[in-house]
């Protein structure tokens, strides 16, 4: 019994060795079988669509920017109300951070157009750049359309009623 298992592990030995060994000894494939190695392609940082949002929210910005300085320099009781830096007069405080504000939200663009493939969420790229333009020039509209205050008495910022119309 001895010897049976003994030519039982030759054996074994020898299919293990030929079902393993030989393909380890096996000639590699030539060079011009295989493919090409890909190079690495160099990335534009975004597309026609994205300067073109960029530059959107850059022209509406500088409108908001110029209409505040404006009105800063028109009126010495105005001050920024927007929601950053509420009671500022510092144009240059004020638009730093709406300029922050609006860096990360085209970063954010970036970052979806380029990494959401989802074919009904992938075109909502663009409201990281229609939200910022509408904030502008909704700011920009306010700050063209207030009025100088008044030199009678009483609050020149406040409407005041007279006969159903405001005055």
């Amino acid at each position: 019994m001895n010897i049976n298992r003994i030519r039982l592990a030759i054996q074994l030995g020898w299919f293990l060795a030929l079902f393993f060994g030989v393909p380890c000894f096996a000639a590699p494939a030539p060079k011009d079988i295989l493919p090409d190695k890909p190079e690495p392609q160099a990335q534009m940082v975004g597309d026609k669509d994205f300067w073109i949002g960029v530059g959107a929210v850059g022209a509406a910005w500088t409108v908001d920017a110029v209409s505040t300085h404006e009105l800063f320099a028109a009126h010495a009781n105005a001050y920024e109300g927007g929601g950053l830096l509420n009671g500022s007069r510092s144009t240059a405080k004020v638009m730093a951070a709406w300029a922050g504000v609006d860096a990360g939200m085209g970063f954010a663009a970036y970052e979806w157009k380029n990494h959401v493939h989802n074919r009904y969420l992938h075109p909502l790229w663009r409201a990281f750049f229609v939200a910022p333009i509408v904030w502008h020039i909704q700011a920009a509209q306010h700050n063209f359309t207030v009025k100088p205050p008044s030199t009678s008495g009483g609050n020149p910022w406040q409407a005041r009623r007279s006969r159903g119309s405001l005055t």
